[in-house]
């Protein structure tokens, strides 16, 4: 009986918790709160240098960008007061997602967008003498237009229609060494590699 009462206790202090703080937004790696109604407090876990911190409007205007300069957690406070309303989302760009949580700005008052938040995985480039592979988790179904330049001139592309998982390999002609460019549209965002082989 006594350890049910103790499990009551810790159960009724986290519920008094998340009613405490209802305009904050948790996951497992995050948390985003707004202070005063026009400032954003961000908090990322496992952060490592050269990801970046991105603000951008509904039409995905860059506003605000910083890049992370040390690993470990990032703590900013955004003040949103100068934003015009509408829409933004804040972006976490890591080395192979991008956390997108959603924002509304209207009439001074920062709230969070319920269900809007997601998760945008980057494809991935390998390259293996001669061959390019190109990896994509695409749970969000949409399609990868992959384009290859050779020395600034297309040399091939093509759209992948969407599955779940997208892998595709293309052998490079042995005989044309030199400087290649991968450009990939997927989610209205585009991903550059260049490479030599």
């Amino acid at each position: 009986m006594k350890n049910l009462s103790k499990k009551l206790i810790i159960v009724a202090f986290i519920i008094s918790s998340f009613i405490s703080f209802g305009n904050t937004k948790t996951d497992f790696n995050n948390t985003l709160s707004v202070i005063n109604n026009t400032q954003l407090k961000v908090v990322y876990n496992d952060v490592k240098k050269g990801h970046t911190l991105t603000l951008r409007t509904e039409d995905g205007e860059k506003i605000y960008s910083e890049a992370i300069t040390t690993d470990g957690q990032l703590v900013k406070v955004l003040d949103l007061s100068a934003l015009e309303n509408g829409t933004y989302s804040i972006e976490l760009e890591k080395d192979f997602s991008i956390v997108v949580n959603t924002i509304k700005v209207e009439n001074n008052q920062v709230t969070f967008i319920e269900n809007n938040d997601s998760v945008i995985f980057k494809p991935v480039v390998r390259t293996e003498d001669n061959l390019l592979l190109v990896s994509k988790i695409a749970f969000d179904k949409k399609p990868l237009l992959i384009t290859i330049y050779y020395k600034d001139e297309v040399i091939y592309s093509e759209t992948l229609e969407s599955k779940s998982i997208i892998n595709k390999a293309y052998r490079l002609q042995k005989e044309t060494k030199g400087a290649y460019r991968v450009v990939l549209h997927n989610n209205n965002r585009s991903y550059i590699h260049d490479f030599s082989f």
